[in-house]
């Protein structure tokens, strides 16, 4: 979006996207609705352009009602008719749009993330100075999960070609899906506090995706210092120790960073199959002295399938007696670099 008005979706103001629209036309990312009779027509538009968006190759788009396409000559800016919502106020008909889009939006696979949605309305008169009434709205869809989306409307999914949103044919879409099942594994670490200069680190492996992982390669980055407002002395990683399951793996000291290689091989290994979470053992990280209050331990894991690789960053809150995972950070990517996944947790 900011390539598109300069500036984030939620600054526009409504000046300043009526002054954008007149560079902007209608293509494989961008759709202008004049008008519509009908509230169900609006549904079945919403929803039929914004699986078109997202079942590009970018998977994402923008959707301006209220709008005539500008290439076309003649007024740009139409507004639609405030009788098409019972609402008469913008934070109201943006939460139904978003409503109608998320309750109306299926996915096969079924997606993990749901797509990032903006709803931006505006009024005509108040807002964009136009001296009449209506409403101008924006509507920005993005894919976060890779999946085939069709709208529970019509059962139909739909894609772009050119500034046009069509139906995909039958053959098309199972070919779609079929490239959609990939394996898609993640590192879940499970911390505790063992002794007050000892850190546990349980460890498993997760498939999230639609397809066993038959080969998996998983990368652990430990930051060897952590962080600490609380104590005069770096509290540095002195050592780390892998349990029994893991003897004889790979722990390298690299300046301040500690790389632990853990392979998930078939047939020597069980497959990762998607939905299980499969154990893979422990590792002890001994400190230089005892925890303070409060500290902050950063890894990083980067996990290849022979599909897709999965860059992780894990942040670890520990204290004296206790050790939590904070907040995740997840990308998931084929070989090609397109993305399949991305998103934030936080506890």
């Amino acid at each position: 979006m900011s390539e598109l008005f300069g500036k984030p979706f939620e600054a526009l103001t409504c000046r300043e996207v009526c002054e954008k629209l007149e560079a902007i036309y209608e293509s494989d990312r961008v759709e202008f609705k004049e008008s519509f009779e009908k509230k169900e027509k609006l549904r079945e538009e919403l929803l039929r352009v914004a699986v078109g968006f997202l079942n590009t190759a970018e998977g994402r788009g923008l959707i301006v009602l209220g709008v005539r396409d500008p290439s076309k000559p003649g007024e740009k800016v139409k507004c639609l008719d405030k009788n098409l919502f019972k609402w008469d106020k913008a934070g109201q008909i943006e939460a139904h749009i978003r409503d109608t889009i998320l309750e109306n939006l299926r996915s096969i696979p079924r997606a993990i993330a749901l797509p990032h949605l903006g709803v931006r309305v505006f009024d005509c008169r108040s807002d964009c100075g136009l001296g009449r009434d209506g409403w101008l709205m924006l509507v920005y869809v993005e894919r976060t999960s890779d999946a085939v989306y069709y709208s529970k409307i019509d059962n139909t999914a739909y894609t772009r070609r050119a500034s046009t949103t069509q139906p995909l044919s039958l053959e098309e879409t199972f070919a779609l899906v079929e490239s959609k099942r990939k394996p898609m594994v993640r590192v879940l670490l499970g911390p505790r506090v063992e002794e007050p200069r000892r850190l546990k680190f349980t460890i498993w492996l997760e498939n999230i995706g639609y397809k066993p992982a038959m080969h998996t390669l998983c990368k652990l980055r430990v930051n060897g210092i952590l962080e600490s407002s609380n104590v005069p002395i770096p509290i540095f990683i002195q050592s780390i120790e892998p349990s029994d399951e893991l003897r004889g793996t790979p722990i390298l000291e690299l300046g301040l960073q500690y790389v632990i290689e853990l392979y998930n091989i078939y047939p020597f290994d069980t497959p990762v199959f998607p939905g299980i979470e499969l154990y893979k053992g422990e590792l002890e990280a001994v400190l230089n002295t005892d925890l303070p209050e409060q500290a902050t331990m950063t890894i990083e894991a980067s996990i290849f399938t022979e599909d897709t690789v999965t860059q992780e960053k894990i942040v670890i809150d520990a204290s004296r007696n206790s050790a939590t995972t904070r907040k995740v950070t997840l990308e998931v990517r084929d070989y090609l670099g397109n993305i399949l996944l991305q998103g934030t947790a936080e506890n």
